[in-house]
Formats: structure tokens, sequence, C-alpha cells
């Protein structure tokens, strides 16, 4: 799981902002949006950000936010990154009762001591399986493991009959719901 430790409050210039903020960082009485809509970007992250399905922000020493990562891009939202490597967050802000949210927000920060704000930590809230029902682990953003999902449409197709009668009943059921 990406793990973010927010400073104080930083005043930015909103001019020169890729994107467009006045302030970075964190304080008291902040809103989750207000935390996610300033700190989700500008950050270096590698591939390894890559690869997690969420992100905590800690401040002083608590979990302030959870965000379930969608996409990282640059400030633009097409670009992989900033002309300066920096990348942005883009993701969902998770609520009470999402396992996650549940787990850390408001507890104390997972990862403490570290000079460097960016940092990983292995949680199980993290894992997921394939898609295809076989049960096993499937690597972050990914749905079925490589093959799986040709696997899990041919079975599919079997339970119906041949590829024919399965495209004959998908045409008229999709027809049907739209």
């Amino acid at each position: 799981m990406l793990h973010i430790t927010l400073g104080p409050i930083n005043q930015l210039d909103p001019e020169t902002c890729p994107m467009g903020r006045s302030y970075n960082g964190w304080r008291e009485g902040m809103s989750e949006e207000q935390i996610y809509n300033i700190n989700r970007g500008r950050w270096v992250l590698g591939e390894r950000a890559d690869r997690e399905r969420y992100v905590l922000f800690s401040a002083g020493g608590q979990v302030r936010l959870a965000v379930e990562i969608s996409a990282i891009r640059a400030s633009n939202g097409r670009d992989e990154r900033d002309d300066d490597g920096r990348r942005t967050l883009q993701g969902t802000v998770l609520t009470c009762g999402h396992p996650v949210h549940d787990t850390h927000v408001g507890h104390n920060s997972p990862v403490t001591g570290n000079r460097n704000p960016i940092s990983y930590f292995d949680s199980p809230l993290d894992s997921r399986t394939c898609g295809c029902g076989c049960g096993e682990p499937v690597p972050v953003r990914r749905d079925f493991l490589a093959g799986h999902d040709q696997r899990a449409i041919h079975e599919r197709i079997a339970k119906v009959g041949s590829v024919t009668d399965f495209l004959v009943w998908f045409d008229k059921t999709w027809a049907e719901a739209r």
C-alpha cells in the first residue's frame, strides 16, 4: 500500500503550480475531500506506485485519508509524468464502511520515522483474486492473471453451447437490455 506523509500547510503560487493550487499539506479541521484535492498531486512516484491499489495520507502521526487509486498521471491527467518527473494520483476517497478506511483512517500511521514522505507497506487489504474465479492472487489494478480472461470467456461460451449459440444469445440479450 502506498503511504504519503503530509507536512504542515505550505504556500504555493497558483500561477506556477501545474495543478493551480495555492497551498498543499495538512492542518487540523480539513475535510477528506480537501486533503485529497490539494495533496493528490506532484509527488515523485516510481514504478512501484503503479502496482498499488490504495494510498493513505497521514499527518501528525495519524492517517487522515484513504483513497482507492484509479490512475497515476501527470498534472494534466493525460501524460505519464510532468516534465520534472512528478506525478498526480487520481482516485476515489474511501468512506466509512470500506475496510481500508475503517482499518486506517483515524488510527496511528502504519509508517513512522521515514524522512521521505513517500513510503510503502504490505497490507492484506491490498490483495485481490483473479476475476475468472480460480482464487489466485492478481497484481494490483489487474482483474485477471495472464490468459485467465480468455479461460473465463470460453467457460461462459461453453455454458451456452457453441460460439455461434453464444453470439446469437448475446446479441438478443444485449438488444433487449438496451
